[in-house]
Protein backbone atom coordinates (compact mmCIF):
# COMPACT_ATOMS: atom_id res chain seq x y z
CA UNK A 1 0.00 0.00 0.00
CA UNK A 2 2.77 2.23 0.74
CA UNK A 3 4.25 1.68 -2.80
CA UNK A 4 1.24 2.66 -4.30
CA UNK A 5 1.02 5.44 -2.83
CA UNK A 6 4.55 6.83 -3.41
CA UNK A 7 4.18 5.29 -7.12
CA UNK A 8 0.81 7.40 -7.65
CA UNK A 9 2.41 10.90 -5.91
CA UNK A 10 5.48 10.27 -8.48
CA UNK A 11 3.37 10.16 -11.34
CA UNK A 12 1.05 13.13 -10.53
CA UNK A 13 4.42 15.18 -10.06
CA UNK A 14 5.77 14.44 -13.56
CA UNK A 15 2.52 15.01 -15.07
CA UNK A 16 3.17 18.73 -13.53
CA UNK A 17 6.37 18.81 -14.47
CA UNK A 18 5.55 18.18 -17.93
CA UNK A 19 2.38 20.59 -17.96
CA UNK A 20 3.97 24.25 -16.67
CA UNK A 21 7.25 22.77 -19.42
CA UNK A 22 4.34 22.84 -22.02
CA UNK A 23 3.57 26.24 -20.91
CA UNK A 24 6.75 27.53 -20.50
CA UNK A 25 7.74 26.66 -23.66
CA UNK A 26 4.62 27.94 -25.73
CA UNK A 27 5.26 31.12 -24.02
CA UNK A 28 8.37 31.23 -25.07
CA UNK A 29 8.50 30.36 -28.64
CA UNK A 30 9.87 33.15 -31.14
CA UNK A 31 7.10 33.92 -33.62
CA UNK A 32 6.72 36.33 -36.53
CA UNK A 33 3.24 38.19 -37.32
CA UNK A 34 1.94 36.64 -40.70
CA UNK A 35 1.21 39.20 -43.29
CA UNK A 36 -1.07 37.93 -45.73
CA UNK A 37 -2.12 40.35 -48.12
CA UNK A 38 0.77 42.19 -50.06
CA UNK A 39 2.23 45.78 -48.97
CA UNK A 40 0.93 48.20 -51.56
CA UNK A 41 3.13 51.46 -52.09
CA UNK A 42 3.91 54.03 -54.83
CA UNK A 43 7.03 55.00 -56.70
CA UNK A 44 8.83 57.51 -54.85
CA UNK A 45 7.18 57.18 -51.57
CA UNK A 46 8.78 55.88 -48.59
CA UNK A 47 7.41 52.36 -47.39
CA UNK A 48 7.62 50.59 -43.89
CA UNK A 49 7.60 46.51 -44.71
CA UNK A 50 6.65 45.12 -41.25
CA UNK A 51 7.87 42.18 -39.44
CA UNK A 52 6.83 42.52 -35.75
CA UNK A 53 8.10 38.98 -33.63
CA UNK A 54 6.88 37.81 -30.02
CA UNK A 55 8.27 34.76 -27.28
CA UNK A 56 11.00 36.30 -26.48
CA UNK A 57 11.26 35.96 -22.36
CA UNK A 58 12.69 39.42 -21.56
CA UNK A 59 10.19 42.88 -21.74
CA UNK A 60 13.27 44.88 -23.54
CA UNK A 61 15.53 43.15 -25.42
CA UNK A 62 19.11 43.06 -25.21
CA UNK A 63 20.49 43.87 -28.42
CA UNK A 64 23.58 42.40 -28.10
CA UNK A 65 21.83 38.93 -28.30
CA UNK A 66 19.33 39.97 -31.75
CA UNK A 67 19.99 39.13 -35.14
CA UNK A 68 17.29 40.92 -37.73
CA UNK A 69 18.39 39.85 -41.57
CA UNK A 70 16.13 41.10 -44.40
CA UNK A 71 16.62 39.73 -47.76
CA UNK A 72 14.87 40.41 -51.41
CA UNK A 73 13.89 37.61 -53.80
CA UNK A 74 15.52 38.28 -57.12
CA UNK A 75 17.37 35.97 -59.68
CA UNK A 76 18.90 34.58 -55.96
CA UNK A 77 18.39 35.75 -52.13
CA UNK A 78 19.93 39.64 -52.08
CA UNK A 79 20.60 40.78 -49.00
CA UNK A 80 19.06 44.28 -48.24
CA UNK A 81 19.89 45.01 -44.75
CA UNK A 82 21.46 43.30 -41.69
CA UNK A 83 21.51 44.16 -37.88
CA UNK A 84 23.46 41.97 -36.14
CA UNK A 85 24.08 42.83 -31.97
CA UNK A 86 24.44 46.01 -32.99
CA UNK A 87 26.37 46.12 -36.28
CA UNK A 88 24.35 47.41 -39.56
CA UNK A 89 24.79 46.31 -43.10
CA UNK A 90 23.13 48.69 -45.57
CA UNK A 91 23.35 47.30 -49.04
CA UNK A 92 20.15 49.07 -50.10
CA UNK A 93 20.45 53.07 -49.70
CA UNK A 94 18.57 54.75 -46.41
CA UNK A 95 17.45 51.42 -45.32
CA UNK A 96 17.16 51.23 -42.15
CA UNK A 97 15.27 49.29 -38.87
CA UNK A 98 15.08 52.30 -35.40
CA UNK A 99 16.68 50.68 -32.53
CA UNK A 100 13.32 52.35 -30.48
CA UNK A 101 11.26 49.87 -32.40
CA UNK A 102 13.53 46.51 -32.48
CA UNK A 103 14.06 46.56 -28.14
CA UNK A 104 10.21 46.18 -28.36
CA UNK A 105 9.98 43.55 -30.79
CA UNK A 106 9.32 45.72 -34.30
CA UNK A 107 12.19 44.77 -37.29
CA UNK A 108 10.51 46.44 -39.54
CA UNK A 109 12.48 47.61 -42.53
CA UNK A 110 12.10 51.74 -43.74
CA UNK A 111 12.92 51.95 -47.38
CA UNK A 112 12.65 55.73 -48.96
CA UNK A 113 11.65 56.92 -52.54
CA UNK A 114 10.81 53.15 -53.72
CA UNK A 115 11.88 52.76 -56.91
CA UNK A 116 11.21 49.37 -59.34
CA UNK A 117 13.85 47.50 -58.62
CA UNK A 118 12.80 47.26 -54.79
CA UNK A 119 9.17 45.40 -55.97
CA UNK A 120 9.41 41.98 -54.68
CA UNK A 121 9.24 38.95 -52.23
CA UNK A 122 11.09 40.03 -49.09
CA UNK A 123 12.30 37.58 -45.99
CA UNK A 124 12.69 38.76 -42.56
CA UNK A 125 14.56 36.55 -40.42
CA UNK A 126 14.99 37.27 -36.64
CA UNK A 127 17.47 35.67 -34.55
CA UNK A 128 16.79 35.85 -30.37
CA UNK A 129 19.90 33.91 -28.84
CA UNK A 130 19.03 31.05 -29.52
CA UNK A 131 15.47 31.02 -31.00
CA UNK A 132 15.36 31.76 -34.90
CA UNK A 133 11.80 32.89 -36.62
CA UNK A 134 10.98 33.70 -40.05
CA UNK A 135 8.48 35.40 -42.34
CA UNK A 136 8.01 36.48 -45.91
CA UNK A 137 6.01 39.40 -47.02
CA UNK A 138 5.70 40.99 -50.79
CA UNK A 139 5.56 44.16 -51.76
CA UNK A 140 4.03 45.59 -54.61
CA UNK A 141 4.88 49.21 -56.83
CA UNK A 142 2.64 51.34 -58.15
CA UNK A 143 3.22 54.67 -60.37
CA UNK A 144 0.78 57.24 -60.77
CA UNK A 145 0.11 58.18 -64.83
CA UNK A 146 -0.02 61.75 -65.45
CA UNK A 147 -2.39 63.00 -68.58
CA UNK A 148 -2.25 65.97 -70.96
CA UNK A 149 -4.03 66.45 -74.62
CA UNK A 150 -2.67 67.39 -77.32
CA UNK A 151 -5.08 70.45 -77.71
CA UNK A 152 -6.94 71.78 -75.07
CA UNK A 153 -9.09 73.97 -77.67
CA UNK A 154 -10.52 72.04 -80.80
CA UNK A 155 -11.38 75.54 -82.79
CA UNK A 156 -13.13 73.62 -85.83
CA UNK A 157 -16.03 75.24 -88.65
CA UNK A 158 -18.72 72.90 -89.38
CA UNK A 159 -18.46 70.33 -91.22
CA UNK A 160 -14.71 69.73 -90.28
CA UNK A 161 -12.50 67.04 -89.35
CA UNK A 162 -9.87 67.11 -86.57
CA UNK A 163 -8.10 64.84 -84.34
CA UNK A 164 -6.81 65.35 -80.39
CA UNK A 165 -4.04 62.89 -79.31
CA UNK A 166 -4.03 61.80 -75.02
CA UNK A 167 -0.86 61.25 -73.46
CA UNK A 168 -0.84 59.25 -70.77
CA UNK A 169 2.82 58.79 -69.09
CA UNK A 170 4.77 57.78 -66.20
CA UNK A 171 2.80 54.45 -64.69
CA UNK A 172 2.92 51.24 -63.18
CA UNK A 173 2.49 48.08 -64.60
CA UNK A 174 1.71 48.63 -68.37
CA UNK A 175 -2.17 47.70 -67.51
CA UNK A 176 -2.97 51.05 -67.96
CA UNK A 177 -7.35 51.68 -69.84
CA UNK A 178 -7.97 54.84 -72.02
CA UNK A 179 -11.42 56.04 -73.07
CA UNK A 180 -13.00 58.70 -74.57
CA UNK A 181 -16.51 60.19 -73.24
CA UNK A 182 -18.25 63.14 -75.09
CA UNK A 183 -20.02 65.44 -72.69
CA UNK A 184 -22.69 67.66 -74.77
CA UNK A 185 -23.68 70.79 -73.66
CA UNK A 186 -26.66 71.35 -75.32
CA UNK A 187 -28.56 68.43 -73.33
CA UNK A 188 -26.22 68.11 -70.63
CA UNK A 189 -25.47 63.89 -71.83
CA UNK A 190 -22.65 62.18 -71.78
CA UNK A 191 -21.89 59.25 -74.61
CA UNK A 192 -18.96 56.48 -74.39
CA UNK A 193 -16.87 57.02 -77.86
CA UNK A 194 -15.61 53.67 -79.29
CA UNK A 195 -15.33 54.58 -83.23
CA UNK A 196 -12.88 56.86 -84.27
CA UNK A 197 -10.45 55.89 -81.81
CA UNK A 198 -6.59 54.35 -81.64
CA UNK A 199 -5.01 53.69 -78.66
CA UNK A 200 -1.41 53.02 -79.43
CA UNK A 201 0.78 49.77 -77.19
CA UNK A 202 2.31 50.84 -74.18
CA UNK A 203 5.94 51.84 -74.51
CA UNK A 204 8.68 51.62 -71.95
CA UNK A 205 10.86 54.03 -69.98
CA UNK A 206 14.54 53.62 -68.77
CA UNK A 207 13.50 54.23 -65.84
CA UNK A 208 10.76 51.30 -66.39
CA UNK A 209 7.96 53.42 -66.10
CA UNK A 210 5.58 53.50 -69.41
CA UNK A 211 3.67 55.80 -71.96
CA UNK A 212 0.69 55.26 -74.26
CA UNK A 213 -1.38 57.67 -76.29
CA UNK A 214 -4.74 57.42 -77.75
CA UNK A 215 -6.13 59.46 -80.62
CA UNK A 216 -9.76 60.30 -81.12
CA UNK A 217 -10.99 61.95 -84.78
CA UNK A 218 -13.45 64.92 -83.78
CA UNK A 219 -15.66 65.96 -86.80
CA UNK A 220 -17.77 69.15 -85.97
CA UNK A 221 -21.30 69.08 -87.52
CA UNK A 222 -22.83 72.22 -86.84
CA UNK A 223 -22.97 75.32 -84.40
CA UNK A 224 -24.76 73.21 -81.87
CA UNK A 225 -21.71 71.22 -80.66
CA UNK A 226 -19.80 74.27 -79.75
CA UNK A 227 -18.87 73.98 -75.81
CA UNK A 228 -19.13 70.37 -76.28
CA UNK A 229 -16.07 68.56 -74.03
CA UNK A 230 -14.07 65.72 -74.82
CA UNK A 231 -12.81 63.79 -72.26
CA UNK A 232 -9.78 61.24 -72.09
CA UNK A 233 -10.54 59.24 -69.10
CA UNK A 234 -7.81 56.80 -67.81
CA UNK A 235 -7.53 54.04 -65.03
CA UNK A 236 -5.40 52.45 -63.20
CA UNK A 237 -4.21 50.39 -60.37
CA UNK A 238 -2.49 53.05 -58.77
CA UNK A 239 -5.51 55.68 -58.73
CA UNK A 240 -8.35 55.55 -56.65
CA UNK A 241 -10.58 57.02 -58.81
CA UNK A 242 -9.83 57.93 -62.84
CA UNK A 243 -7.47 60.51 -63.90
CA UNK A 244 -9.13 62.84 -66.61
CA UNK A 245 -8.21 65.29 -69.17
CA UNK A 246 -10.37 67.54 -71.31
CA UNK A 247 -10.35 68.95 -75.11
CA UNK A 248 -13.42 71.91 -75.37
CA UNK A 249 -14.85 72.21 -79.12
CA UNK A 250 -15.27 75.79 -79.89
CA UNK A 251 -17.49 75.59 -83.23
CA UNK A 252 -16.95 79.06 -85.30
CA UNK A 253 -19.41 79.67 -88.47
CA UNK A 254 -17.76 80.89 -91.83
CA UNK A 255 -18.44 84.21 -92.60
CA UNK A 256 -21.89 85.36 -94.15
CA UNK A 257 -20.16 88.92 -95.16
CA UNK A 258 -17.44 87.52 -96.97
CA UNK A 259 -19.77 84.22 -98.47
CA UNK A 260 -22.18 87.38 -100.28
CA UNK A 261 -19.21 89.27 -101.33
CA UNK A 262 -17.54 86.04 -103.32
CA UNK A 263 -21.06 85.30 -104.58
CA UNK A 264 -21.78 88.66 -106.34
CA UNK A 265 -18.04 88.70 -107.50
CA UNK A 266 -18.11 85.16 -109.40
CA UNK A 267 -21.52 86.33 -110.69
CA UNK A 268 -20.48 89.24 -112.20
CA UNK A 269 -17.10 87.45 -113.36
CA UNK A 270 -19.26 84.92 -115.20
CA UNK A 271 -21.86 87.14 -116.55
CA UNK A 272 -19.32 90.22 -118.15
CA UNK A 273 -16.02 88.89 -118.48
CA UNK A 274 -15.87 85.95 -120.88
CA UNK A 275 -12.39 85.68 -121.38
CA UNK A 276 -11.92 85.72 -117.43
CA UNK A 277 -14.49 83.00 -117.39
CA UNK A 278 -12.21 81.14 -119.78
CA UNK A 279 -8.78 81.65 -117.82
CA UNK A 280 -10.82 80.90 -114.91
CA UNK A 281 -12.18 77.45 -116.62
CA UNK A 282 -8.27 76.39 -117.76
CA UNK A 283 -7.44 77.26 -114.03
CA UNK A 284 -9.63 75.33 -112.26
CA UNK A 285 -8.42 72.17 -114.32
CA UNK A 286 -4.98 72.76 -113.69
CA UNK A 287 -2.85 69.60 -112.63
CA UNK A 288 -2.54 69.19 -108.48
CA UNK A 289 -0.75 66.91 -106.73
CA UNK A 290 -1.81 64.72 -104.11
CA UNK A 291 -1.02 64.79 -100.02
CA UNK A 292 0.33 61.96 -99.16
CA UNK A 293 -0.57 60.95 -95.50
CA UNK A 294 1.79 58.72 -93.36
CA UNK A 295 -0.17 55.14 -92.95
CA UNK A 296 -1.71 55.00 -89.79
CA UNK A 297 -0.68 52.78 -87.08
CA UNK A 298 -3.24 50.91 -85.13
CA UNK A 299 -2.70 47.70 -82.66
CA UNK A 300 -2.43 44.81 -84.67
CA UNK A 301 -3.49 41.15 -83.31
CA UNK A 302 -2.64 37.92 -84.51
CA UNK A 303 -5.73 36.59 -86.96
CA UNK A 304 -7.92 39.77 -85.69
CA UNK A 305 -8.60 41.69 -89.06
CA UNK A 306 -8.69 45.65 -88.97
CA UNK A 307 -8.21 48.44 -91.28
CA UNK A 308 -5.22 50.85 -91.83
CA UNK A 309 -5.79 54.01 -93.25
CA UNK A 310 -3.52 56.17 -95.44
CA UNK A 311 -5.55 59.37 -96.16
CA UNK A 312 -4.62 61.08 -99.93
CA UNK A 313 -5.34 64.66 -100.32
CA UNK A 314 -6.71 67.56 -102.40
CA UNK A 315 -5.88 65.98 -105.96
CA UNK A 316 -6.35 66.92 -109.24
CA UNK A 317 -7.51 65.27 -112.12
CA UNK A 318 -9.56 62.51 -110.18
CA UNK A 319 -7.18 59.73 -112.16
CA UNK A 320 -4.63 58.19 -109.85
CA UNK A 321 -3.22 55.13 -109.26
CA UNK A 322 -2.08 52.91 -105.65
CA UNK A 323 -0.03 50.35 -105.58
CA UNK A 324 0.56 48.10 -101.64
CA UNK A 325 3.74 46.22 -101.59
CA UNK A 326 4.72 44.00 -98.47
CA UNK A 327 8.96 44.04 -97.65
CA UNK A 328 10.98 41.62 -95.13
CA UNK A 329 13.91 42.97 -94.71
CA UNK A 330 15.04 43.51 -98.36
CA UNK A 331 16.41 47.35 -98.94
CA UNK A 332 15.31 47.65 -102.71
CA UNK A 333 11.99 48.32 -104.20
CA UNK A 334 12.62 46.17 -107.08
CA UNK A 335 12.39 43.29 -104.10
CA UNK A 336 9.29 44.78 -102.64
CA UNK A 337 6.26 41.93 -103.50
CA UNK A 338 3.31 43.93 -104.96
CA UNK A 339 0.04 42.78 -102.77
CA UNK A 340 -2.28 44.90 -104.29
CA UNK A 341 -2.97 47.90 -106.73
CA UNK A 342 -6.07 50.40 -107.74
CA UNK A 343 -6.82 53.18 -109.60
CA UNK A 344 -10.62 54.58 -110.21
CA UNK A 345 -12.70 52.44 -113.09
CA UNK A 346 -9.70 49.46 -112.95
CA UNK A 347 -11.57 45.98 -113.42
CA UNK A 348 -9.12 43.60 -111.23
CA UNK A 349 -6.52 42.00 -113.23
CA UNK A 350 -5.81 38.19 -112.85
CA UNK A 351 -2.84 38.04 -114.27
CA UNK A 352 -1.14 40.48 -111.80
CA UNK A 353 0.74 38.03 -108.92
CA UNK A 354 -0.74 39.05 -105.53
CA UNK A 355 1.20 38.03 -102.37
CA UNK A 356 -1.49 36.84 -99.84
CA UNK A 357 -4.82 38.48 -101.68
CA UNK A 358 -6.87 37.57 -98.46
CA UNK A 359 -4.22 38.68 -95.55
CA UNK A 360 -3.82 42.01 -97.09
CA UNK A 361 -6.35 44.29 -99.18
CA UNK A 362 -6.51 48.05 -100.34
CA UNK A 363 -9.92 49.35 -100.21
CA UNK A 364 -10.01 53.01 -101.87
CA UNK A 365 -12.89 55.30 -101.74
CA UNK A 366 -12.69 58.64 -103.78
CA UNK A 367 -16.23 60.38 -102.69
CA UNK A 368 -17.24 63.92 -104.59
CA UNK A 369 -15.27 66.45 -104.77
CA UNK A 370 -14.65 69.50 -102.99
CA UNK A 371 -13.58 72.82 -104.48
CA UNK A 372 -12.71 70.71 -107.53
CA UNK A 373 -10.35 69.11 -105.82
CA UNK A 374 -10.30 65.25 -105.36
CA UNK A 375 -9.61 63.01 -101.90
CA UNK A 376 -9.16 59.57 -101.46
CA UNK A 377 -9.93 57.86 -98.15
CA UNK A 378 -7.63 54.77 -98.42
CA UNK A 379 -7.74 51.76 -96.39
CA UNK A 380 -6.00 48.67 -96.35
CA UNK A 381 -7.27 46.19 -94.58
CA UNK A 382 -5.52 43.23 -93.23
CA UNK A 383 -5.86 40.16 -91.13
CA UNK A 384 -2.33 40.20 -89.45
CA UNK A 385 -0.41 36.45 -88.82
CA UNK A 386 2.41 36.71 -86.51
CA UNK A 387 4.90 34.51 -88.37
CA UNK A 388 4.07 36.12 -91.51
CA UNK A 389 3.88 40.16 -90.90
CA UNK A 390 5.59 41.09 -87.57
CA UNK A 391 8.80 43.17 -88.55
CA UNK A 392 7.54 43.56 -92.11
CA UNK A 393 7.52 46.37 -93.95
CA UNK A 394 3.80 47.54 -95.64
CA UNK A 395 5.04 50.32 -98.64
CA UNK A 396 1.72 52.40 -99.83
CA UNK A 397 3.05 53.90 -103.59
CA UNK A 398 1.04 57.22 -105.13
CA UNK A 399 1.43 57.50 -108.95
CA UNK A 400 -0.49 60.68 -110.23
CA UNK A 401 -0.14 63.09 -113.32
CA UNK A 402 1.07 65.98 -111.21
CA UNK A 403 3.84 63.76 -109.68
CA UNK A 404 7.36 63.62 -111.02
CA UNK A 405 7.83 60.86 -109.09
CA UNK A 406 5.26 58.24 -106.75
CA UNK A 407 4.95 58.94 -103.50
CA UNK A 408 5.65 56.53 -101.12
CA UNK A 409 4.66 55.87 -97.11
CA UNK A 410 6.22 53.20 -95.49
CA UNK A 411 5.24 51.53 -92.00
CA UNK A 412 6.74 48.48 -89.89
CA UNK A 413 4.30 46.17 -89.05
CA UNK A 414 4.40 44.88 -85.14
CA UNK A 415 1.87 41.90 -84.38
CA UNK A 416 0.90 40.84 -80.86
CA UNK A 417 -0.51 36.82 -80.04
CA UNK A 418 -1.96 36.25 -76.96
CA UNK A 419 0.19 32.48 -75.64
CA UNK A 420 -1.50 29.31 -76.57
CA UNK A 421 -1.20 26.73 -73.54
CA UNK A 422 -1.03 23.00 -74.11
CA UNK A 423 -3.30 20.69 -72.55
CA UNK A 424 -2.46 19.27 -69.13
CA UNK A 425 -1.30 16.17 -69.36
CA UNK A 426 -1.39 13.32 -66.71
CA UNK A 427 1.46 11.00 -66.62
CA UNK A 428 0.59 7.06 -65.77
CA UNK A 429 2.28 5.09 -63.01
Amino acid sequence: MVYTQTTDRRFSLGIAVIFFSLLHTGADTLEIRRIDSPVEALLGHNVIIPCHFTGYKASHLDLSTVSVRWTLRTLEEELIYLFNGGQRVQNRSGSDIPERGLVEGDAGLHIPNLQIRDEGEYTCSVIVTPDKATSKVTLQLSGKPTCRVSDSSLVMNPGTERSVTCYVSGFYPAGAGIHWVRHSKESSNSSDLDENTCSKTPVPNPDGTYDVRSVLSVTALSIAEDGDVYSCVVGHRSLTGALTCNATLSVQPVAEDVTYIIGIISGILVALISAVLVVSYGMCYKKVPPEVSEIIECELIHTRGTKLACPIMNFRPKNIHITLYLSKGTKTINKYNKVDEWSPGRKENNDTPLLQPSHLKLEPFIPPPKNRLFSCFCAVTITPCLHEHNGAKLILEVQHEALKKPVSKKLMLRVQAAPVLDPTRTGTA
